[in-house]
């Protein structure tokens, strides 16, 4: 994708390099609202990252729902060590 340099090229960001993604959440109205909302919230964040994280490693388009690729892959993946519930 492609990457920008911020506009001041003197800034103690000068060596910064923003994808067009990331430029997206300030220049959206829609997007900023919401990374407006998530940087107040880190909690909510954080709550809502695992649920689409979990959902990204544990669903696809032949596995829809919920531990089918557990299912047919025999295993899952755990994440207790985030929690150090080992």
């Amino acid at each position: 994708g492609d990457q920008w340099w911020t506009a001041d090229r003197s800034s103690k960001y000068a060596q910064t390099r923003r994808l067009t993604a990331d430029l997206s959440l300030v220049a959206d109205q829609t997007y900023k609202e919401i990374a407006l909302e998530y940087a107040h919230d880190h909690e909510k964040f954080d709550s809502e990252f695992a649920d689409a994280w979990y959902k990204l490693v544990h669903r696809s388009e032949d596995h829809p729902h919920e531990d089918d690729l557990e299912r047919d892959g025999g295993f899952c993946t755990h994440f207790e060590f985030l929690t150090g519930e080992l």
